[in-house]
């Protein structure tokens, strides 16, 4: 897929961190479509080499697995609008022993409904999984996707992800 931006965003500057973020940005959000793998970013409609100065951008890139968070929401999107009855999240995983914990809050963040949840495989490997919460009450509501500590707070705080969502009538 080829990406075509304006002129303008080659004036932003940033270090070989932000430049590396935004390419698995814009990778991941092109392969979210159906039958994408790889971008290539054009500037006014022709191929550039560089952006920002520390990645070659001549060839496509192709989104890391890693690079995302350790534990991804797909569904329900952040935002969206979905019929009371059984509401199911689903994801991405990459965590110790393929365990997560998933939580249901309401609108004040009130943990409502917590249960561990485990993905397809453990990692290293990325996982998918699913977990289905049935929501009865239409209101506003957050999923809360968190890494479990296999360090016993050893190591750096376990990833936690949120989306918000409202529930409606049938």
């Amino acid at each position: 897929m080829i990406v075509d931006v304006d002129q303008a965003l080659s004036g932003h500057s940033t270090g070989s961190a932000g430049e590396i973020a935004f390419a698995e940005q814009l990778a991941h959000t092109a392969a979210s479509l159906p039958d994408v793998e790889t971008v290539m970013l054009y500037i006014n409609g022709a191929p550039i080499d560089e952006l920002w100065g520390h990645l070659d951008w001549s060839q496509p890139i192709t989104p890391d697995p890693f690079a995302l968070t350790p534990v991804t929401i797909e569904t329900p999107m952040h935002g969206a609008t979905v019929p009371a009855g059984d509401v199911v999240a689903e994801g991405q995983a990459t965590v110790f022993e393929a365990h997560f914990v998933i939580r249901l809050c309401d609108a004040s963040g009130s943990i409502m409904e917590e249960s561990p949840v485990m993905a397809s495989t453990g990692g290293p490997e990325r996982g998918t999984w699913s977990f289905t919460f049935t929501i009865t009450e239409p209101g506003s509501y957050l999923i809360e996707a968190e890494e479990e500590d296999a360090s016993g707070g050893e190591g750096r705080a376990p990833m936690l992800v949120r989306r918000e969502f409202t529930v409606v009538a049938p």
